[in-house]
């Protein structure tokens, strides 16, 4: 996974790559966003949003998964 903050630029700049493995370690462990943000390095709300369902991918049930 790469993540990189180019010269001159305030902000991080985030592999394809980099985020799919990140949000996978969510979906497919039992770590809370939070804790897999800060042992990647990055913030949860960055990761949060990578994770949080979106019109290309349908929302968990209630109660279901992880909590």
């Amino acid at each position: 996974m790469e993540k990189e903050r180019p010269p001159g630029r305030a902000r991080w700049r985030f592999s394809k790559e980099f985020k799919a493995g990140a949000v996978a370690l969510v979906l497919d462990g039992d770590r809370p966003v939070a804790h897999v943000a800060r042992d990647l390095g990055i913030g949860a709300t960055s990761l949060g949003n990578w994770v949080r369902p979106g019109p290309h991918r349908p929302r968990r049930q209630a109660g279901v998964g992880h909590g």
